[in-house]
């Protein structure tokens, strides 16, 4: 603008570029001039200016937050150089240096000065993950009690908050029954993850009976050895007549029962039945009496109880049932079972 002092009060103006008003505007950077004539008097005068060349308008975006799976991330534009105000338009159509609500990935932002110059910028929104999630089974369930599980949460944006698929809200869950669950994991974002886990459920003891032996010929010495597999060792034992040992002896025929229980609790029952045992009853038969030219003979017979297989001794130790060499006179045998029991019988042979 031209600012004119003193003359009549009306004047011409003439710029080198041609413009004849006081305020010359779009001149180029540079020096410029403009001759001033006053009407009345004729009088005039020149005067120059230079137009500085503006600052350069520059524009820089960086990101705010990026985005997650809930929500859109943000940036912000800064502008420097240029002329007067600043306008600013986004690729998503935002029109404020704070862009928000921005998808994952390129961006870019254009930045107008009142001089009509532009300059741009390019932001690239990252997308944060939500929560990694593993689960840790820290005790299977048992017959007494349910199992458990730890939840554990990684990146995402903590804190995080949990929630089983039985309405527990910890990171660790317990009394969980056997087979699968989940949890479900949110972080501070809202981004969701879930898992799942299996809880086994621990076997109860299985009993079987390794060896049994029955009463005996005395009447007690049967005896029972119990074996004991699955289940959690170690494992207590107690016998209905309050013995508290896998192996009973001294035992006279009857039934006996035996709880065992492991250390989780759980329990296993079993009955065994001793026999009892019989000695074998002998009689003689078929006794044939000895001659002049031959001796006697007679055969042991088996008439109830034992067991077999069974061994014979005659007084005349002839080890077979049937006895062939009997002198004439009073003879016995001696049979013995399988169990060692024994039975006897006599006989006259004439």
């Amino acid at each position: 603008m031209a600012v004119v002092t003193n003359g009549s009060g009306s004047y011409t103006y003439l710029w080198d570029n041609g413009q004849t008003t006081a305020t010359a505007t779009n001149l180029t950077v540079g020096l410029h001039s403009v001759t001033v004539s006053d009407i009345n008097s004729g009088c005039g005068d020149d005067a120059s200016a230079n137009i500085p060349l503006a600052p350069t308008l520059e524009a820089s975006a960086n990101v705010v937050a990026n985005a997650t799976c809930a929500i859109g991330g943000s940036a912000e534009v800064s502008a420097t150089g240029g002329s007067g105000d600043y306008e600013y338009l986004w690729d998503n159509g935002q029109t404020t240096a704070l862009a928000t609500n921005l998808g994952a990935g390129p961006h870019s932002v254009t930045v107008t000065d009142e001089k009509g110059c532009i300059a741009t910028s390019e932001v690239n929104v990252g997308q944060d993950q939500g929560p990694e999630v593993t689960i840790d089974v820290v005790s299977n369930a048992t017959c007494t009690t349910g199992g458990s599980a730890q939840a554990n949460a990684t990146d995402g944006t903590p804190p995080y908050t949990y929630l089983w698929d039985d309405g527990q809200m910890t990171a660790l869950a317990t009394g969980l029954s056997a087979g699968m669950h989940s949890v479900t994991v949110t972080d501070s974002a809202g981004c969701s993850s879930a898992a799942n886990v299996t809880i086994e459920q621990t076997g109860t003891p299985e009993l079987t009976v390794d060896s049994i032996g029955n009463e005996g010929c005395d009447g007690n010495s049967g005896s029972v050895t119990i074996g004991v597999s699955g289940g959690t060792a170690p494992y207590e034992f107690l016998w209905d007549n309050g013995a508290m040992t896998a192996m009973l002896d001294g035992l006279s025929a009857g039934d006996y029962s035996l709880t065992v229980t492991d250390s989780t609790g759980c329990t296993a029952s079993i009955t065994i039945t001793i026999d009892a045992v019989t000695p074998p009853t002998v009689t003689i038969t078929g006794a044939v009496d000895a001659n002049c030219s031959q001796p006697g003979s007679a055969t042991a017979t088996i008439s109830s109880g034992g067991s077999s297989p069974f061994s014979y001794l005659w007084d005349n130790n002839e080890t077979n049932a049937t006895a062939t060499d009997l002198a004439a006179g009073a003879h016995s045998v001696t049979v013995t079972d399988a169990n060692g029991c024994t039975g006897t019988a006599s006989v006259t042979i004439g």
